[in-house]
């Protein structure tokens, strides 16, 4: 089943192919549509009792009911050179050829591999799309031995879908190949930019709570942004009495609190360089009002 959550709090739901649950969740300025894999999907990751097996997982990015990208884990044989398994992965962006593309690398001038992002990354950055065949994950099938995905944790393909004719930027995030010799494809969520042609940063998952939506009306402010961890936070009045900051990552994990006193000042400078690179929320939260704002660590 899916929940989706818009700002109107308007529920809806329905069956998707895998069984999982998902949640969907727009962002505070509406943009950013996230939906999280619970549990995550698992592609391959055990010793097969029997050879050749492909595992398949459908993507709806953009959540119409339509799969937009396919990833594929396909294992063909053992191999005991490598005391492995000879696999192949790819995702696939062939649901329409000409809406969906996966950012690439190219190897060799023949091998598209999907190229890795990860925290803090904004995309589309360089390089190519493609959409007309299989962009490779990884390969170990013969001679062709790629290991650009070995034991990735968190990293997020780039991808490029047409809504109503306008070009849209979104990601999928991924474990891949963590099990050493036996290949594995973890899924565990995915977002896309509902603004056509706007970039969309990776780990935006655009969580922000419903008290937070309706009361912040642009009374909130940080610069720079994004950073290298010092941020000023501008309000556009003071608020008053003790004020609660809280910082939490891109999944509502809390990762810094403390209580300060703004009753006669509008700024705030602050440093969080001990910070991972990503993307966060800084709220304030008084007696009377809670104002939070997106910020990005670079």
């Amino acid at each position: 089943m899916k929940r989706t959550a818009t700002l109107s709090e308007k529920l809806k739901s329905y069956s998707i192919l895998s069984g999982s649950m998902l949640a969907s969740v727009f962002a505070a300025d509406g943009q950013i549509v996230y939906t999280d894999i619970i549990p995550d999907d698992t592609l391959g990751g055990f010793i097969p009792d029997t050879l050749p097996r492909m595992f398949l997982d459908s993507i709806d990015l953009n959540n119409d009911g339509t799969f937009d990208f396919q990833l594929r884990l396909m294992d063909f044989d053992t191999n005991p050179d490598d005391a492995g398994i000879s696999f192949f992965e790819t995702v696939n962006g062939d649901f329409d050829v000409q809406n969906n593309k996966i950012f690439y690398y190219d190897v060799q001038g023949y091998a598209r591999i999907a190229f890795k992002f990860f925290c803090g990354n904004t995309f589309p950055a360089f390089g190519t799309f493609s959409g007309t065949h299989y962009a490779n994950f990884n390969s170990h099938f013969g001679t062709v031995k790629h290991y650009y995905w070995q034991n990735i944790h968190d990293a997020y393909l780039g991808l490029k879908i047409k809504i109503s004719g306008n070009v849209h930027y979104g990601w999928i995030h991924l474990d891949v190949n963590t099990m050493d010799t036996i290949p594995v494809i973890i899924v565990k969520d995915y977002a896309y930019e509902a603004t056509a042609g706007k970039k969309i940063p990776t780990c935006d998952s655009g969580l922000v709570s419903t008290i937070d939506i309706v009361s912040q009306q642009n009374q909130i402010s940080i610069f720079p942004n994004p950073s290298d961890g010092n941020c000023i936070v501008k309000l556009a009045k003071p608020l008053t009495g003790e004020i609660e900051l809280l910082v939490t990552d891109a999944l509502g994990t809390e990762v810094y609190g403390t209580r300060v006193s703004m009753s006669s000042r509008n700024e705030l400078s602050l440093d969080f360089s001990g910070l991972s690179a990503g993307v966060y929320f800084i709220q304030l939260k008084s007696k009377e009002t809670s104002l939070t704002e997106k910020w990005i660590r670079k």
